[in-house]
């Protein structure tokens, strides 16, 4: 749950095969704050963060790998698109 004044928003979690939960707070983070450095609204921010999250899960380590980042941009940029 995201809330910002009056804007509430419930951010559902990425599907992903989970194999290690390392660092998926932290891209979460990174990527709802990206959002917001955009202007972004709450629902937006908080997807983006759950797209990286998942991507960090489905490796060991905090690293996403190369085709899970290529992968997450572009469901970033098609999610950032959308009205």
């Amino acid at each position: 749950m995201v809330r910002s004044g009056n804007e509430f928003c419930v951010i559902e979690a990425w599907p992903a095969e989970a194999v290690d939960a390392t660092g998926a707070g932290d891209l979460y983070a990174s990527g709802f704050i990206y959002g917001h450095s955009l202007g972004l609204p709450l629902q937006k921010c908080g997807n983006i963060g759950s797209i990286l999250a998942a991507k960090v899960v489905e490796v060991i380590g905090p690293k996403i790998n190369i085709p899970r980042w290529k992968e997450g941009k572009r469901e970033i940029r098609k999610m950032i698109q959308e009205p």
